[in-house]
This record gives structure tokens, C-alpha cells and sequence, in this order.
């Protein structure tokens, strides 16, 4: 299996974005999926249909990005595609206890342990997708999945819906 980020800046124009993330496409894989995240001001579904009219692979996508590349750098992205070769892949579905606050370190180290325990060996790529609660420090979760994950790959989002 292996992995790529692109990212768009574009907030205002989803024809931008379309365009900033396909012009990425050259030489991938038919057996390619890719991830789509936005950001809530985005208008996903439009920027979604456009990318899938464009690939040779199959895409699926969300809304509420919450992905980070570096800490800084989160707050400016308005999209984001992961590329993931499927050769190879295997996947687990894992769900954290409880979050608290003032314990995101121990708890994201341990979520990162459990994961590798789970696979048998340390995973290629962590999907999370923390709670959208009010109040609720999910950068601070973010930030401490980044320091205990290392050189893993991290794509994910925040919950919508009933799931929290």
C-alpha cells in the first residue's frame, strides 16, 4: 500500500479546487481509491462529481475537514485528497474509549499501540474521525494523534451525523 496527500487552498471556487487536485492524477493507478475531505464551506459534492468525472479511479468523500499536514497549516486548507493504492491493503476498525480532557498524550499513544496490536504490526495509515461536539478540544486530540503516530499517515474528520 502506498499513500499521498494533495491539498487545495481554494475555498472560493470549487473548480479550483477540482483542478488543484486532479492535476495530480498523472500516471495513477486504476487500483487507486481516493479520500475526499472539505471543509464545511465547501460545497463537497460539487467538488466530488467533478474529481470522479475526472479519474480512473473510484473516490468517496466527506464534509468538515479536519486533517492535519503540519499543525500550522490546518486552519488554511479547503480540501484534501489521500490517494491510496490498494494492493496490498488491509484494514481494522478500531474505537477509542472515552475522550478526556488532559489525558489526549496517554490516550492517543494508546490508541496508536492498540492499533499496531490489533494488525500485528504497525499500521500504514490512521483514518480518525473525532466527535463534532461543541466545547469540545478536538485539536488538542488532533495534535497528540500527530506526536504519538509518528511517520504514520494521518487522514480523518470529525464525525457527522448520530455518530459521536
Amino acid at each position: 500500500m502506498s499513500t499521498k496527500i494533495y491539498t487545495s487552498f481554494q475555498f472560493d471556487d470549487p473548480k479550483e479546487i477540482i483542478k488543484d487536485l486532479s492535476d495530480n492524477f498523472h500516471n495513477v493507478s486504476p487500483d487507486t481509491l481516493g479520500l475526499l475531505m472539505c471543509d464545511s464551506q465547501v460545497n463537497c459534492h460539487e467538488v466530488l462529481t467533478g474529481l470522479q468525472a475526472l479519474a480512473a479511479f473510484p473516490i468517496v468523500g466527506g464534509t468538515t475537514l479536519s486533517f492535519p499536514i503540519s499543525s500550522d497549516q490546518t486552519e488554511d486548507i479547503a480540501a484534501g485528497i489521500m490517494l491510496i493504492s490498494k494492493k496490498g491493503l488491509r484494514s481494522k476498525v478500531l474505537l477509542s474509549p472515552p475522550l478526556e480532557k488532559g489525558k489526549q498524550k496517554e490516550q492517543m499513544q494508546e490508541l496508536c499501540e492498540h492499533s499496531a496490536f490489533e494488525l500485528g504490526e504497525t499500521p500504514a495509515m490512521l483514518m480518525p474521525f473525532f466527535p463534532l461536539v461543541p466545547g469540545f478540544p478536538t485539536g488538542m486530540f488532533i495534535t497528540a494523534l500527530l506526536e504519538a503516530a509518528g511517520n504514520i499517515p494521518v487522514f480523518g474528520g470529525t464525525t457527522t451525523g448520530d455518530l459521536i
